[in-house]
């Protein structure tokens, strides 16, 4: 799963021993890991599943992992895809405490099997509950990144969906128990081809050229569009307003938003 060329702890064995409750910083350095995704997760999730079941008895230990220059090797057993990760910097914070949350750092080159490399770096602090997904953010900065990268993502999400193109561009989505949101700084994507049942049905969505920016704020059943701006081959418009939806699995994606255009309040210019 994981080979190393070397571990190294920052803190001696004396004072594990003080204070065994904080590991410390572990350096990883020019690790290679063999990442296998499925339809529902992957070999790693696999590994680690058993620390993240919430427990009565919290082990209370903290560290951070440090990983230096990197490698992953992607399989994507769905598709059949091969593609890698290098030059891989992250940072990953463990707190002893669980009423504070984790944060992660990656920086990476992708480099798919036929195209161009990418560039990655996100930033996620997410605050872990027992009973729903918690709290956090998520800043994803992409650079001639693959869209097809991002389809086992998808297919959990929304099962079914394929999606490619090229993706330049920072999006900032914040979530809790009572909102969630969506913030893009600038989108653009390029040769962007999408196939979704639950959205489309049996058509295909496909542009040269599509831009996005602004603002998507979910709070229960209401929806919230401010300054979402969106240019394609077609046309381009800005859309502000508030709709109240209720998705169901009798109805597609692309039925629930045209509700939500045909019932909302919404302005477009």
């Amino acid at each position: 799963l994981v080979e190393a060329a070397s571990i190294q702890l920052d803190k001696n064995l004396i004072a594990l021993l003080q204070d065994h409750s904080d590991l410390g910083t572990i350096r990883v350095v020019q690790p290679v890991v063999k990442l296998v995704l499925r339809p529902d997760g992957s070999n790693i999730e696999d590994a680690i599943a058993p620390w993240l079941v919430p427990s009565d008895e919290p082990s209370n230990i903290g560290c951070k992992v440090e990983i230096e220059n990197g490698v992953v090797e992607v399989a994507d057993t769905a598709t059949g895809s091969q593609w890698t990760a290098t030059k891989l910097n992250a940072a990953i914070g463990v707190p002893a405490n669980s009423n504070s949350p984790l944060t992660l750092h990656i920086d990476s080159v992708v480099n798919p099997a036929n195209a161009a490399s990418g560039k990655l770096l996100a930033d996620m602090l997410w605050q872990r509950k027992e009973s729903s997904a918690g709290s956090g953010n998520l800043t994803v900065k992409a650079s001639s990144l693959p869209i097809e990268l991002a389809s086992p993502g998808l297919q959990r999400l929304l099962p079914g969906t394929t999606a490619s193109g090229l993706i330049d561009g920072e999006v900032f989505f914040d979530w809790g128990d009572a909102t969630s949101s969506a913030r893009i700084g600038q989108l653009t994507a390029r040769n962007f081809n999408l196939l979704s049942p639950q959205w489309l049905g049996t058509d295909r969505f496909a542009m040269e050229l599509l831009q996005a920016s602004g603002e998507v704020t979910q709070r229960g059943s209401a929806w919230q569009a401010q300054e979402l701006k969106i240019h394609s081959d077609i046309g381009e418009a800005t859309v502000n307003g508030t709709a109240s939806v209720t998705v169901s699995d009798e109805k597609t994606m692309l039925a629930t938003t045209m509700e939500a255009l045909r019932y909302g309040r919404f302005q477009v210019a």
